[in-house]
């Protein structure tokens, strides 16, 4: 994406998810970046206003067809945060709260660990977390679908959330 005006920012956004399963196994990975500059038009001085990085895998152990265990290792580095990086390693329980061919939502809990480096601080930190998630999906129809994930580490220090909402629509076959 690039914008012209006053000033002319570029932005450069990618994105990877993979999921694979095999027998009792489902294993995710996803990787992540995000960067923007701007580049004044008068002085033409650039300055970088973004920056970011995420790299995570989880694996899920399938007891039932609704109880899982899970392991997940989260690694970020967002330049702009006030974090140096942040990395969450968790395991817990999950389960599929509600299972219907259009409809589906998973809930996780379980205890963790966040490392982390405060910008300008001269060593780095730990603390546990508990971490909360859920997954839902619903299959509107034969062309559209609403997604929609949350995820919560609480730390006694502080707490991270993310929400990522999705709405698929096919405009044919």
């Amino acid at each position: 994406v690039s914008t012209t005006g006053n000033t002319e920012t570029s932005s450069t956004s990618g994105k990877l998810k993979s999921v694979y399963e095999v027998d009792k196994w489902r294993h995710t990975a996803r990787a992540e970046a995000f960067g923007q500059e701007s580049q004044d038009s008068a002085t033409g001085q650039t300055a970088v206003s973004a920056e970011r990085y995420l790299l995570s895998g989880k694996s899920d152990y399938k007891f039932t067809e609704r109880d899982y265990a899970f392991g997940l290792i989260k690694l970020t580095k967002d330049r702009f945060s006030g974090f140096e990086y942040e990395h969450t390693l968790a395991a817990g329980y999950g389960r599929k709260a509600i299972l219907r061919d259009d409809m589906e939502l998973d809930l996780e809990i379980g205890p963790g660990v966040r490392f982390y480096k405060v910008d300008d601080a001269p060593e780095s930190e730990d603390e546990g977390v508990l971490r909360l998630a859920g997954k839902y999906w619903w299959q509107i129809s034969d062309s559209s679908r609403f997604t929609q994930d949350l995820a919560f580490d609480i730390g006694e220090e502080f707490t991270t959330s993310e929400s990522i909402t999705g709405l698929t629509a096919n405009i044919n076959s």
